[in-house]
């Protein structure tokens, strides 16, 4: 007598007189190839009656059906099989004349799936548990696989946004020594002298609130109100009203007039960088303020 139980992708039961039995997610089969031989009958036979009757078979579950490559000395054979259950492979019985043969095979198999049935429940429970925890140790393996190429994707998009950021604060730090200059310069000089240096505020300006749109998930249209109606309270201008009467749109007369540089200094005050401007408490986001 001799058994042996295998805890990987099946489990394979034998006993003197029994079929060998597998277990394939977690049902019980024998292979077709057993069940021709145990009848008698050549495989190939066998295999043509359950293409035959694949329909009423498949009445007790599906049939997986698999092929297997053997080298010979010159080329390769392809050998089609399948797995049955337990009462797919007697419905198969049924289709053969009850010979002593066949009668044997029927007995034989009742016994195997029974035996096989028995010894899977006295398994002991520590071997059950220890099996699902290698079950679930791969698909947290699978997992963790996942989550890492996202992380790694984060940190390139982070990096990204990093150095962005910093783009962004050198100009600043850079258009911030221009304007103390020309705010020093603006009592001597005419305001058309430093037309060039407007526009190009007004460009860097435009730059910064399609950041900002990005950042805080609004559109540039609604941050541009915003600042204008910061703009308003601040400077006691009216920029609707003075764009109106200038016949030029509100960011025309900022740069025209150069309030483009009190305009420019409102948005770093009020928008800033997200993460370095937790206290802000305007309006961002509300445009009908």
């Amino acid at each position: 007598m001799a058994k042996s139980i295998n805890k990987d992708n099946s489990t394979q039961a034998s006993l003197e007189g029994l079929l060998p039995i597998e277990v394939k997610n977690e049902i019980p089969v024998v292979d077709s190839r057993l069940v021709a031989e145990a009848l008698g009958v050549k495989h190939k036979a066998l295999m043509a009656t359950i293409q035959r009757y694949q329909a009423k078979i498949e009445e007790f579950g599906s049939l997986p059906f698999e092929t297997e490559v053997k080298k010979r000395d010159v080329g390769a054979t392809t050998l089609r099989f399948c797995y049955l259950n337990e009462n797919q492979a007697i419905f198969i019985g049924t289709l053969s004349r009850n010979t002593k043969k066949v009668v044997a095979f029927k007995s034989r198999l009742v016994q195997s799936f029974a035996y096989v049935r028995k010894t899977i429940q006295e398994q002991p429970f520590n071997q059950r548990i220890l099996v699902q925890a290698v079950k679930n140790l791969h698909e947290l393996a699978k997992s963790t696989k996942e989550t890492r190429g996202q992380i790694k994707l984060l940190n390139s998009y982070h990096k990204f946004l990093a150095h962005e950021i910093s783009s962004i604060r050198d100009a600043q730090d850079s258009l911030a020594d221009e304007m103390v200059n020309i705010k020093a310069a603006q009592t001597t000089l005419q305001i058309e002298n430093f037309n060039p240096l407007f526009t190009k505020v007004r460009k860097e300006l435009g730059q910064m609130m399609q950041n900002y749109s990005i950042w805080y998930e609004v559109t540039t249209q609604e941050l541009y109100q915003i600042l204008y109606k910061e703009f308003t309270v601040a400077s006691g201008q009216n920029i609707y009203q003075q764009a109106k009467m200038a016949n030029k749109t509100p960011i025309e007369w900022l740069e025209s007039t150069g309030w483009i540089l009190e305009a420019y200094g409102l948005a770093i005050k009020h928008f800033g960088i997200p993460e370095e401007n937790q206290d802000y408490q305007g309006d961002l986001g509300n445009p009908d303020r």
